[in-house]
This record gives structure tokens, sequence and C-alpha cells, in this order.
């Protein structure tokens, strides 16, 4: 009993991981995509940041404890993006992050971040990619004195005197601050556990870029009384990050995916977690809640580690094997609208919480629009009447049929008139290194449960409770 007792005090000091299912509940916070929402602008924004963030993102970027099964709460935002807790270091410094399974790194924001901003090289080449993505200083009209990134200029934003001066962008006069402002900085200084790391760091997204160095120390999946701890994990500190993070709900990513889409060749923490015999099983489940409009902060779902998540999942319908050693791609056979559109197929396709809809082929996804009675716009979305009935959406996946109902692809984002948005668009990929033709984003994974069974190398699907 003495020794039990001994060990529990051990565990609960050096923050050992004990088995066991654990919620992690997280504060509320406003989201980029809110204010844009609120602003009547989100339906323009949504299509050039998706496009580009598929390329982008998808076309080559590159502790002790018991095992047991580790829950981490996340927060929908708008039913366009999950986020979780992490803390780093000894004593923990929290972090809110995106939990990626299309991506492999950890990186989040260092406590030098941006003190000397730069320019990312795609900044200049792009002005659409410029005007979501770049600090404003990278994208300058007519302005004699715009930052190129060269290391012997200095940007506008930060004079050698240490003052900020005004930046001109299209006629107005606005003060620029840093893209680090708004987040939780990891501070090394402050950790027992912190071990330097040489190498530097850069990573691309579709949704923007993160550049840094590594660095080593204690990572815990959430900030509760029993997180899931990885010791000795390496992750990112970003020194300079895209300003379409600066308003996000989020300080940094967590990557979910394989070691071999790792940035650096770095052992992603899931993956060292497992390498560490920290989970019962190898697998993770990700159970995903739709909340609406109004959803800001509130418990948006849940990551399950080491095992089923059996609260708010049904049985496994059925599984497929993965058809990448880097991302958790998979066949599928075909989809279709009942007898209105029917298309099979040999396609591969992918899951990403990273993402807010679902992408495939623009004809085929033309056809299912009309078959459920959507509409496209001007800016190659598709609308739909919010209170419109039609039939699900079907895909075919190892023989077995998943269908998508009107709960999960009618998406209310605060359209005038009772519209709503469709949560479908079309992308042709050709001719980029990406060997998928469909993104099962978010609002497959609310309707299905996806378990990730990495040890087996293959994906489940399990019908979400109360869809």
């Amino acid at each position: 009993m003495k020794l039990h007792l001994l060990f529990l005090v051990l565990a609960s000091v050096l923050g050992l991981a004990l088995a066991g299912v654990h919620q992690i509940r997280l504060s509320k916070v406003d989201s980029k995509r809110q204010r844009l929402m609120k602003q009547g602008k989100f339906q323009g924004f949504r299509r050039p940041e998706d496009e580009m963030r598929l390329v982008r993102k998808f076309s080559g970027s590159k502790g002790n404890g018991k095992p047991g099964i580790y829950t981490q709460a996340v927060n929908d935002y708008f039913d366009l993006e999950y986020v979780g807790n992490v803390t780093i270091g000894t004593p923990p410094q929290t972090f809110a992050v995106a939990l990626d399974t299309g991506s492999s790194n950890l990186w989040i924001p260092d406590s030098t971040c941006d003190e000397n901003q730069a320019c990312d090289s795609d900044c200049g080449q792009d002005r659409t990619f410029c005007d979501y993505m770049c600090d404003d200083y990278c994208c300058e009209d007519d302005c004699d004195d715009c930052y190129d990134g060269n290391d012997d200029d200095e940007p506008p934003a930060f004079q050698a005197n240490g003052t900020q001066s005004a930046i001109h962008k299209r006629g107005v006069e606005r003060e620029e601050g840093s893209s680090c402002d708004s987040k939780n900085k990891f501070n090394s200084s402050l950790s027992t556990t912190y071990k330097n790391d040489s190498r530097s760091f850069k990573i691309d997204y579709g949704l923007g870029f993160a550049d840094g160095f590594l660095g080593n120390d204690t990572v815990r999946f959430g900030d509760g009384d029993n997180p899931l701890v990885v010791v000795n994990q390496t992750f990112a500190q970003a020194t300079t990050i895209s300003k379409v993070f600066a308003n996000d709900a989020i300080d940094g990513i967590l990557g979910l995916a394989f070691t071999q889409l790792s940035v650096d060749d770095v052992v992603p923490p899931l993956i060292n977690a497992i390498n560490q015999s920290l989970l019962d099983e190898p697998i993770f489940t990700v159970y995903l809640e739709t909340e609406g409009i109004n959803a800001v902060g509130t418990p948006g779902g849940v990551f399950t580690y080491g095992g089923l998540d059996t609260e708010n999942c049904g049985s496994v319908r059925g599984y497929v094997n993965l058809s990448s050693d880097s991302y958790y791609q998979f066949p599928i056979q075909g989809v279709n609208v009942n007898e209105s559109y029917s298309k099979k197929e040999n396609w591969d396709a992918i899951s990403d919480t990273g993402t807010s809809l679902i992408y495939g082929p623009t004809k085929v996804v033309k056809r299912i629009a009309k078959a459920v009675g959507a509409k496209e716009d001007n800016n190659g979305d598709y609308i739909i009447r919010c209170k419109h009935k039609y039939p699900p959406v079907t895909f075919t996946i190892a023989d077995q049929q998943y269908n998508l109902t009107k709960q999960v692809l009618t998406m209310d984002v605060g359209m005038a008139g009772g519209n709503c948005l469709f949560a479908m668009g079309g992308i042709d990929l050709e001719g980029y290194n990406i060997t998928w033709s469909w993104l099962l984003g978010d609002p497959f994974i609310r309707q299905f449960c996806n378990v990730h069974d990495i040890g087996n190398l293959r994906m489940g699907f399990a019908p979400a409770n109360g869809i």
C-alpha cells in the first residue's frame, strides 16, 4: 500500500501518465472565422483559403507512464475549426493547437516569435496568396520602402530605433503588429527538461507557414490532471508565423500523421507515445460534434488516444487498409445520391481533421450538388436552402456504404435569405504531387467517427452517436 501511494505521489509530481479515460475541457475563445461571418465576409474568404490550403499542404510538405487510453476534448468554432490543448515543458506551459491528421509536426510560437519579421518566398509570387497568408508589408502596392525579405533590409514595421512605422496598403495607413501578439509563447528558459536542438525548421501549409528552430522537451496531450505524457519529444519553436494564424483561436498545430510526412524526419508526438508503449493499443479515434453557427468555444468533440471511443461512437462498421505510408489515405469505390446520380470509380481518399469541407473531382461534385438541389455561386461555393430536404450522399468504402445526411452537409454559416453552404467543393489536383482524388474532411468525420488504426495500417468508421 505504501509503495502504491508513493508511486501515485511521484506520478503527480513528475507528471507521469496513468491508464484511464480522461476528458479535457477547453476555455472559450473567438476565432477568425467568427469575425468574418459576423462581417458577412466568410463566403468570399473560404474559397481561396481552402483551395490554396489543399494544394500547398498536400503537395509535398514534408515520458514515462503506463499504457492506457487517453481522451482529449476539442472545441467547435463555427463548425470549421477544432482545437485542443497541449502542454510543453516542466513546469507545463499550455498551448491551444489545431489537431491535424493531415500533417505530422508539432509547433508552437517561441518567446522570440516575430522579433524579426520576414516574408515567405511565396508571398511575392502570388498576390491572392499574399493577401490571405502574408503580413501586409509583404504585399505592398506602389510602396517605395516595402520589405522584400532580404536579410540586409529592415522590415518597415520595425525600424532601427525599435519603433513601429505606418504601413501603407492600397491607400490605407495602419499600424502593423506581430502575428504572434495574441499567442501563448514557449519560454525554454523556464523549463527544467528542455534540451537544445541545433536544426532550423520551416513548414508550409495551405493556411500559412511557420519558420523557426527545433527543441526537445516533455509534451502532454491535454492539460488536466492525468494527460498523456510523452518525454524526449522534438517539436518546433516558431520565430515567424504567417498572418493567417494571427487571429485564429490556436497557438500552433499538433500533427497526428506519420513520420514519413514529418518535416526534418521528426518523430510525431503520437508516434513517439506508441514507441514508448504509453497506449493500450496503437490507435486513436476522432469524434467531432456539430454545434452550428453559435458554437463559439463549446465542447466540439473528443480525440481518444489508445482505444475506441465507446461513449460517443457506435460499433465500427468496417475497416479499409491504408494505401499510403504518410497520410491516412485509403481507396474508395464510388459515390451516389440515391438513383439521381451514381459514379463508380477506383479513387483514393484522405481523412483530414484540418479541412472544413469535403472535396472531390469538380465534375463529380457538380453532379452531386445538382442531385441534392445546391447551386454554385460566383465564388465556386455551393449554396443550398437551409430547410431544403434531400437524400443522403453515399460513399462506398471497402464494400460498405456510408451515408452523409443533411445534418452534416448543410452548414449554416450566417448567410442571408435562408441560404446555407453545401459542405462539398470541387477541386482537381492533377499535376501536383498528390495521389488522392477525395478529401473527406470534418463533415464526414462528424457523421462517422474515424478510427486511425496505426498498428494495422488501416482506417475504421463508426457511426457517431446523435447523428
